[in-house]
């Protein structure tokens, strides 16, 4: 198409609605990651209107899958947002989503170049080179010997948890902004009031000791493979390191604790569901 005025404007304006899809996107993941259901609802309708809204903006043929999976997905959910499943529904289903949504592009670009600074490719090669699927896999080991211990008798901590494990199974052979994604998803997750209480439970102390040490070291790997995509992005064009996905600075957080609980009674999880 000839990059006229107005497919300038009309490619503006897609963009920009595009970006709020992201935005709330982005919003949505952090609001699961915190475990309030009123909050999760309204942001899970948050990114569905963005999406009706981007749809809108353009002929449905030219509709990408993810559009049209985000719109069902946000709608299932929104339908069935009291029956706690869907949460580690919507997590996995969402998650599967994240690559394509974050990059689609609305204009022609030059295939081979594409090619050629593809991220998944080059963050896939230095995957394969690094700790990054054992430490994957650890953690999920980890999370349900947790559940499998019988130790958590609060339901919404159990809920919280099982969430974070479907995160981590979602992600974990995705590309790097899901690697990006899963170390702040967890990160903030534990600074959340489940894991707290969790991980001060005797039977599986040990276990959330050693998760916690998983994480710390799969944020050293991470480090590292970023640096090594950054290289080779310098290497292949210049400011290289602007084709790179925002990583997110959540070094230390093991260090910062939630408010503490004295148990399943405490008025924390007083308002677990059932």
């Amino acid at each position: 198409m000839a990059n006229t005025d107005s497919y300038n404007a009309f490619l503006r304006n897609v963009q920009e609605k595009h970006e709020l899809v992201r935005s709330a996107y982005t919003h949505l993941f952090e609001t699961i990651a915190n475990g309030n259901l009123d909050e999760k609802l309204k942001a899970s309708t948050k990114l569905r209107e963005a999406c009706l809204t981007l749809a809108k903006s353009i002929a449905e043929p030219d509709h990408p899958e993810w559009l049209r999976n985000c719109i069902a997905i946000t709608g299932a959910y929104n339908a069935n947002h009291e029956d706690p499943r869907h949460n580690v529904k919507l997590l996995n289903k969402l998650m599967h989503q994240s690559h394509a949504l974050r990059n689609h592009t609305w204009e022609m670009t030059d295939q081979d170049r594409r090619d050629d600074l593809n991220l998944d490719k080059i963050y896939q090669q230095y995957r394969d080179q690094s700790r990054l699927p054992e430490l994957f896999k650890a953690l999920i080991e980890m999370l349900e010997a947790i559940l499998a211990s019988g130790e958590i008798d609060s339901i919404a901590a159990r809920q919280s948890i099982e969430e974070l494990l479907g995160f981590v199974r979602a992600n974990q052979h995705g590309g790097l902004y899901s690697l990006l994604t899963s170390r702040e998803f967890i990160g903030k997750f534990m600074k959340n009031w489940a894991w707290e209480y969790a991980r001060d439970l005797p039977g599986i102390k040990q276990t959330a000791k050693a998760f916690e040490k998983t994480v710390e070291d799969m944020g050293l790997e991470t480090d590292e493979v970023y640096g090594h995509i950054s290289e080779s992005l310098n290497e292949k064009l210049p400011g290289g390191l602007a084709a790179l996905p925002h990583k997110p600075q959540v070094i230390g957080y093991l260090e910062r604790k939630p408010p503490q609980l004295t148990g399943p009674n405490s008025q924390d999880l007083e308002h677990d569901p059932d």
